[in-house]
């Protein structure tokens, strides 16, 4: 039951970041980073599809340093991290 929870959890928080990232304004969600969390958001976005399949989903790794870098030079829409972010991270 837990891990229900957290499953619908995790795929509502990629519709609410996907509607963040401008997913209305385009047919494409980019995603880079942590690949502690990227099982996670294929996952999600998987379910995310059945709800929104004319949003598609690309979804690559790199770790939590990138997720971070990506996304604050808007390389992807969202960046995923399985960690705190850095003090230095925080001022992007």
């Amino acid at each position: 039951m837990l891990s229900m929870i957290k499953q619908v959890s995790v795929v509502g928080l990629l519709a609410m970041g996907c509607m963040a990232a401008g997913a209305a304004e385009s047919d494409q969600i980019t995603v880079a980073g942590s690949s502690t969390v990227r099982p996670i958001v294929e996952k999600a976005s998987k379910e995310f599809a059945k709800l929104h399949p004319e949003v598609s989903f690309v979804v690559g790794g790199g770790g939590s340093s990138h997720g971070v870098k990506t996304v604050a030079g808007e390389e992807v829409m969202l960046g995923m991290a399985s960690r705190d972010l850095k003090g230095s991270e925080t001022k992007k």
